[in-house]
């Protein structure tokens, strides 16, 4: 029976142990092999494990260069399952008939990959289309498939993560994002209405109709009280409230008025209230025709702490992800908020934790909702860019990498291959390949004044329409004030 050679690598001395099946073989070193010394047979036959088509072989070697071949072959083109999803520029997913094919950033890392360490691979999807997240003892999606070692290697988006990190070995980011949230800009037009009063807030309308009414008042108080009119005889140029008050306002809108009153303290109200008009004017007027000409979409919140605060909209996550975990498993009141309002809006709506990016932006476009995810999903939606907001905060970092089995052997290998194409640049020259050009809406880059709408001065049209009404409402009741005089002093 010939001696099978079991043989450890070891530079300066490989020791080898014979078939333990023959216990007449007994351990030499290789240099004694190749001597050809008594202690092995006249014809020693060396062999190595190989990696073949479907499984692994013995292959015979006869010099201690071959003893080795795989060494300067990495995985000697070893089959790698794959496991991705799509997630638009990472992995974007083509059909052509029967055929599936795949591009995009992830993909081209992964053909480097496989180049400079010599494998190939077969690309799958997981059964469930989810990223990953522990759901009733056992992970899902892509996390799990690695778990359970039904794939060698996860080539995705997806996000490192203490809890994956248990299950699983993540090779060195190739990526850097944070979480956002997506929602459909507000309609200019609904907003337009009260375009008159847009340029203050209510708190500085208030003021000024609360000064124009306590001025009046004491304008026409000053007037009762000044001996000016006795000395002179003139009780009748003296400033009645009514007068007052019409003569303060005409003053407000840059009319001013006819009667000027005589005496020195009224004049000195006046001055002051001309002064209070002039600035007041002014910044209206300048803020009247920046509302006028320039779209400003108001977001109806900016932080997540606003949107706990309004009823108006609801909000998703990308079910399976990072982020339905980070929410649910989090100690932060806010974050736990969030998630609460969520499972009550799941009741009623399942797709608000729907894994498909299609699913939410639909919702999006829609109105009344928002989705909270990965900022590079602005990337996928691009097309839709100018009708979709991305609020300015940001929370819970993330960073995209490879992902291996736990405990890898593969995990140096993988991670300085990794380093080596982030600092080549390839990352760079890939992003600019897949990632959407810049773009700009409509309007946007426009130099030229357009004309003002209609929807922009409808305000004023309702100022119109309201001083109608008001005027028509006076006249009834002075008829009908006339008439109920005349009608007493006839039956008196």
């Amino acid at each position: 029976m010939d001696c099978l050679l079991i043989y450890t690598i070891d530079i300066d001395n490989i020791a080898v142990v014979f078939d333990p099946r023959n216990r007449t073989c007994p351990k030499t070193n290789i240099k004694q092999v190749f001597n050809n010394t008594p202690s092995v047979s006249q014809s020693p036959t060396l062999s190595t494990l190989l990696w073949r088509t479907y499984t692994r072989e013995l292959s015979e070697v006869f010099t201690v260069d071959n003893l080795f071949p795989n060494y300067n072959f990495n995985f000697n083109n070893r089959m790698f399952v794959v496991s991705t999803m799509e997630w638009w520029p990472f992995i974007i997913k083509e059909r052509r008939g029967n055929k599936t094919t795949y591009s995009g950033i992830c993909y081209d890392l992964l053909k480097e990959l496989s180049t400079s360490l010599n494998f190939s691979f077969q690309l799958i999807e997981p059964p469930d289309q989810e990223w990953g997240i522990m759901k009733d003892g056992r992970w899902t999606g892509l996390i799990g498939q690695l778990a359970r070692s039904e794939v060698d290697l996860v080539v995705a988006a997806i996000t490192v993560s203490n809890a994956r990190e248990t299950v699983m070995d993540f090779s060195f980011p190739y990526f850097y994002d944070s979480t956002g949230i997506f929602l459909r800009k507000p309609d200019a037009g609904l907003q337009k209405w009260y375009t008159l009063l847009a340029p203050f807030t209510w708190q500085v309308l208030l003021c000024i109709c609360g000064v124009l009414v306590f001025t009046s008042v004491f304008l026409y108080l000053i007037e009762r009280l000044n001996p000016y009119y006795e000395r002179k005889n003139q009780m009748r140029k003296r400033f009645q409230l009514d007068s007052a008050l019409w003569y303060l306002l005409g003053a407000l809108l840059a009319h001013g008025g006819v009667q000027v009153p005589p005496t020195l303290a009224s004049r000195v109200i006046i001055g002051c209230w001309w002064l209070f008009c002039i600035v007041s004017t002014a910044t209206y007027s300048g803020n009247l025709i920046a509302f006028l000409t320039v779209t400003k979409d108001k977001l109806p919140f900016e932080t997540l702490e606003g949107m706990l605060q309004q009823d108006t909209y609801k909000w998703g996550i990308m079910g399976g992800s990072v982020a339905e975990t980070l929410f649910q498993n989090s100690s932060i009141d806010t974050y736990q908020h969030i998630w609460r309002k969520l499972l009550e809006f799941y009741r009623y709506d399942p797709d608000v934790l729907d894994p498909s990016q299609t699913s939410h932006l639909q919702k999006v476009l829609q109105g009344d909702y928002a989705v909270i995810t990965d900022r590079s999903v602005l990337a996928a939606w691009s097309k839709y860019a100018c009708n979709i907001s991305l609020l300015p905060e940001k929370f819970f970092p993330n960073h995209y990498a490879l992902g291996l089995p736990n405990n890898s052997p593969y995990l140096d290998m993988f991670t300085s291959q990794m380093i080596q194409i982030y600092e080549s640049g390839l990352l760079q020259i890939w992003k600019q390949r897949w990632w959407p050009k810049t773009s700009y809406c409509a309007g946007s880059l426009q130099t030229h004044a357009d004309a003002v709408d209609l929807l922009s001065l409808q305000s004023a049209f309702y100022i119109i329409a309201i001083g109608l009404f008001l005027a028509l409402c006076v006249l009834v009741c002075e008829v009908i004030r006339v008439r109920y005089k005349c009608c007493i002093g006839g039956i008196h």
